[in-house]
């Protein structure tokens, strides 16, 4: 039966007579003596195979890791393309659908991330999903990706201590945690703003620590510096950027008062990682510029030229951050420290995709 969240593979895929992928990969579990385990790309990958260690190192299991094999859905090729819009998703999807009623099917499971899926976004957004989305043996993301797991407080505070090579740590930290739920908030309202006009790839890195500005428990953005990062660094004309703050004014009025379980999952999960940085160097900046000592004995000094000198500290501790640390390190370090967790089950985990693996966790 297929999976009223999945294109019908008719929509999807053409078969060619030289080049089947299907067919392949239908060969490659027959002949295979693993179970694999196909996800949509490296970071999936990547964050299953911590998971997988963590618990092979910690538990006995009556399969050995070496019984299990993940698969990067980036990497499968062959496909001729009726829709050139083709993502990993639907290549994890459309593999499943064609192998569910084949005997190798008892070899293989998927992972998918759940995007938009089953939320209800309107004047009142709902989750209608309680759990992760099951169908057979293909599992969804509980969240829009598998960064929305991430959305912790611990998860965070163990990655932004790890990350931050600065003397402001502790304050910045301090500062930060008040603004964790603030902070996805304006995330998912970007994110349904981009959505609702097809611009994620246009937006979801246009937030930085320069055009966002905090207060004790508030985040907002600077709107119209955001502007000028859409036109300059993303080449959107104004149209456009005047569409995409519009909707973002709007969803952020519903956003601010939806509750914080449903916005943790709604968000889209690079635009979450990405504004969670943002902000945090913001909260370095804000810290560096009240706290930097600045030296007196020059009596010539006035308060504006302590100011700005306070000012050109911050910025270099910030701009320090943002040209060092990329978002795949972000959410590699989230997940390392998610996996290590797995034993206890502390946060949120697609545990289906391992009872389906043949796991079983005490």
């Amino acid at each position: 039966m297929v999976s009223s969240w999945s294109k019908s593979s008719k929509d999807m895929f053409v078969k060619s007579e030289d080049i089947d992928p299907i067919s392949r990969y239908k060969l490659k579990l027959e002949f295979s003596h693993t179970i694999h385990l196909l996800v949509e790309g490296k970071t999936d990958k990547i964050l299953f195979q911590r998971l997988l260690e963590e618990i092979f190192d910690k538990t006995n299991q009556r399969l050995s890791r070496d019984d299990i094999f993940i698969d990067s859905a980036e990497l499968l090729t062959g496909f001729t393309k009726v829709n050139t819009r083709l993502g990993n998703g639907e290549k994890v999807e459309l593999f499943y659908q064609q192998l569910e009623n084949e005997s190798c099917i008892s070899k293989f499971v998927g992972f998918a991330d759940r995007e938009f899926k089953d939320f209800d976004i309107s004047e009142i957004i709902q989750d209608k999903l309680p759990e992760h989305k099951v169908q057979g043996r293909l599992v969804w993301s509980r969240g829009h990706s598998i960064e929305n797991y991430f959305f912790d407080v611990s998860i965070l505070r163990y990655t932004l201590r790890i990350l931050s090579i600065t003397e402001w740590l502790d304050d910045a930290l301090k500062t930060f945690e008040n603004l964790i739920s603030s902070t996805v908030r304006l995330a998912c309202a970007v994110s349904l703003a981009s959505k609702d006009l097809k611009y994620i790839k246009a937006v979801q890195n246009s937030i930085n620590w320069q055009i966002v500005e905090i207060d004790d428990f508030n985040v907002n953005l600077r709107i119209d510096d955001w502007k000028q990062c859409l036109i300059k660094s993303q080449k959107l004309n104004n149209e456009r950027v005047e569409e995409i703050v519009e909707r973002y004014i709007y969803w952020y009025s519903i956003i601010k008062t939806t509750d914080f379980s449903v916005i943790r999952w709604v968000c889209h999960g690079h635009i979450g990682i990405n504004t969670i940085w943002a902000v945090y160097i913001r909260c370095v900046y804000e810290v560096c510029r009240k706290k930097f000592q600045v030296d007196l004995a020059n009596a010539s000094l006035d308060s504006a030229d302590i100011e700005e000198i306070r000012k050109e500290a911050a910025r270099k501790e910030a701009n320090k951050l943002h040209e060092k640390i990329q978002e795949e390190i972000i959410t590699h370090i989230c997940g390392c420290h998610w996996a290590s967790k797995i034993i206890g089950n502390q946060f949120d985990y697609p545990l289906k995709v391992l009872t389906l693996l043949g796991i079983h966790l005490p």
